[in-house]
């Protein structure tokens, strides 16, 4: 009778932990999975992203800590930090892998903000360029770049696939970014274009962000 009564209550047991530890597999991350051409690319609920190329089989798995630094877990297991200093370069283990155009900076003040009062204070407009092509450490550093202008991943990789699609192996970029008077939000105008004199537009995204 005890081996009985003990098999009952070992039954009843694991059928109030089963249903706990099922929740708690279905809850511990959401995946949102996107796509430019064969890589795929999934980002958990901590923002982290794993890119993989359905033709090589290689993957990378990009850690973002914040707009100036992450780190790139490669296929091998070797992990790289990368970083982004204060004009926009983009370094790996130190290394400068994607420099900030010369003369990217500039204070003219736009015509639109001449015309009209608003709350936003231009600030400055930068320049860069990041690629749309080679391997998934390269496409990992041209999310990473954008990022702090566009914000989501599922924007970027649209704006990349369409780069892509129109055969420009770069993106031309001007953000035009602005401040409230006190300094609590910015606004990022990002264009991205084509082509090297920016005149052949692939997307306008417009981010506000708040600094405290």
């Amino acid at each position: 009778m005890k081996k009985i009564v003990a098999f009952i209550l070992a039954v009843l047991v694991m059928g109030i932990i089963a249903p706990i530890t099922l929740v708690n597999a279905e809850t511990a991350s959401t995946l949102n999975e996107y796509a430019i051409d064969n890589i795929k690319i999934l980002e958990d609920d901590k923002g982290n992203l794993l890119l993989s190329d359905n033709v090589t089989g290689e993957k990378v798995t990009l850690s973002i800590n914040n707009d100036d630094s992450a780190s790139l877990k490669m296929n091998d297991g070797e992990i790289k930090e990368v970083s982004r200093d204060e004009v926009g370069n983009i370094y790996v283990d130190n290394k400068l892998e994607i420099p900030s155009p010369v003369g990217s900076v500039d204070s003219t003040i736009p015509s639109i903000q001449k015309r009209a009062a608003s709350k936003w204070i231009y600030f400055q407009t930068t320049y860069y360029d990041t690629t749309t092509q080679g391997n998934l450490q390269s496409i990992a550093l041209g999310l990473f770049s954008l990022m702090p202008y566009v914000g989501t991943v599922a924007t970027i990789a649209g704006i990349i696939q369409t780069a892509r699609n129109l055969n420009a192996p770069t993106l031309y970029v001007k953000v035009n970014q602005y401040h409230t008077k006190g300094y609590q939000f910015y606004k990022y105008d990002s264009f991205f274009y084509s082509n090297k004199a920016r005149t052949k537009l692939v997307k306008r995204v417009t981010k506000e962000k708040r600094m405290w």
